[in-house]
């Protein structure tokens, strides 16, 4: 059974996830599998987005969870976690996205469709090209895995609700030069 895993960016205060994550797991819930979401930070999150089945929390300290390199590493591992189960992995198109979701997609070894407007069906995507001047349909051809990354203001906010199973995502180590 296939799930997609959703990257949240870094929790806002109080540990929810924010507004573009809460937008995201609405952009993954359309693909109709069940939703999962990375976390990498100091703290576990509190409040996360109605619809997710399953958090993953990769405890990292200091300033090493916001860099990219850390991240994408995060997601590699939480791909290589779900045994073969993560068919999508989602992120946000927002400065913190930018730099994850291509990085994370090298690690991956597929090619992202970043900035997606609208989600037509689990392989089909609208997003903008040409300096935004024309709207392009985009049909994924990647097996098993894709890479995607959302326009947040495109897609409903989630509601946010407590926390539930919270599960330690192990052998994450901040990225060192």
């Amino acid at each position: 059974w296939a799930s997609t895993l959703v990257v949240s960016e870094p929790l806002v205060e109080g540990g929810a996830t924010p507004p573009g994550t809460q937008a995201t797991v609405t952009a993954a819930a359309q693909l109709g599998q069940p939703v999962e979401l990375l976390v990498v930070g100091e703290t576990a999150p509190s409040q996360i987005p109605a619809g997710v089945s399953k958090v993953y929390h990769a405890a990292i300290s200091g300033n090493g969870s916001k860099i990219s390199e850390t991240v994408a590493n995060a997601i590699q591992a939480a791909v290589a976690a779900s045994g073969g189960e993560t068919s999508v992995v989602m992120g946000t198109s927002s400065k913190f996205g930018s730099t994850v979701i291509p990085r994370a997609a090298a690690l991956l070894n597929v090619s992202p469709i970043t900035d997606i407007l609208e989600i037509q069906d689990d392989k089909t995507f609208i997003r903008p090209m040409y300096a935004g001047n024309v709207l392009g349909k985009v049909v994924s051809k990647e097996a098993p895995l894709k890479v995607l990354s959302i326009r947040p203001t495109s897609f409903e906010k989630a509601e946010l609700v407590d926390a539930a199973n919270v599960q330690a995502l192990e052998g994450v180590a901040p990225f060192e030069k």
